[in-house]
């Protein structure tokens, strides 16, 4: 799955929970629920999915991770591999859909590390997509989504209407936002693949995420013409005169 990469960059930064490590290994878990399009004027016939996402971060990249869970609710194994590089372990299910059944306790093993992840009062649900993405100069808005508590934006670079390599981390992004919109300080111009992420918070814990990446592209400050120059040069030579005649009637 190609755009398998571009959802794990961000839970490898989201970090998890934060765990009192005594021997090794565990640094973070999560469980979240994972929804993403792609804008088909800029990704053609490129295809979203709905996913939950169970994934543990190790200080150690060999360490073996388990956990204790059911997590479809209907008898299917854990399918927890190794992502090479990234010491993330990560678990992907697309049925049965989110929300039907799933299971709202883990507990993950780690060499002698264990955690435990108890999302009993949480409410997994697939996210709206974040919507009517608008740029207007430096100032990105997007509609708000229904409980949604938060928002990201994230910039990867530009892959000629193709997803983010999987190798590929993100360029730059922002920290967690309560608005809806979000304005740029001295951006670097280029084209980019801009996700729009919309976060719903379970307590300190993320459970269900929304994206939406659509292009983004940031022009560079045009170069004057030789007619504005002649302008600038004139404006600023009047300017300079003005002051010395000024000057001069305050001498006299």
């Amino acid at each position: 799955m190609k755009k398998f990469g571009l959802i794990l960059v961000a839970f490898f930064c989201l970090g998890g929970v934060n765990l009192e490590v005594t021997a090794a290994s565990l640094d973070g878990v999560f469980v979240i629920s994972d929804v993403y399009e792609y804008d088909q004027g800029d990704f053609p016939d490129v295809p979203g999915s709905s996913r939950i996402l169970i994934g543990s971060k190790t200080y150690v990249p060999t360490e073996p991770v388990t956990v204790d869970s059911n997590p479809t609710g209907d008898g299917t194994p854990l399918p927890y591999p190794m992502i090479p590089g990234w010491n993330m372990w990560l678990g992907v299910f697309l049925s049965p859909t989110i929300g039907s059944d799933w299971a709202t306790t883990y507990i993950f093993h780690s060499g002698l590390s264990t955690a435990s992840l108890d999302l009993s009062s949480c409410n997994f649900r697939e996210l709206n997509i974040p919507r009517n993405v608008i740029f207007s100069g430096d100032t990105i808005s997007w509609d708000p989504v229904p409980n949604a508590t938060s928002y990201k934006l994230r910039w990867f670079q530009w892959n000629n209407g193709a997803p983010p390599p999987t190798n590929s981390s993100f360029l730059s992004e922002t920290d967690y936002l309560t608005q809806t919109s979000y304005t740029m300080t001295n951006p670097t111009p280029g084209e980019y693949a801009l996700r729009v992420e919309a976060f719903e918070f379970c307590g300190d814990n993320p459970v269900n995420k929304s994206n939406l990446y659509v292009m983004h592209i940031i022009e560079a400050e045009p170069i004057p013409t030789l007619s504005e120059w002649g302008m600038i040069v004139s404006t600023c030579l009047l300017s300079m005169a003005s002051l010395i005649i000024y000057r001069r009637k305050e001498e006299v």
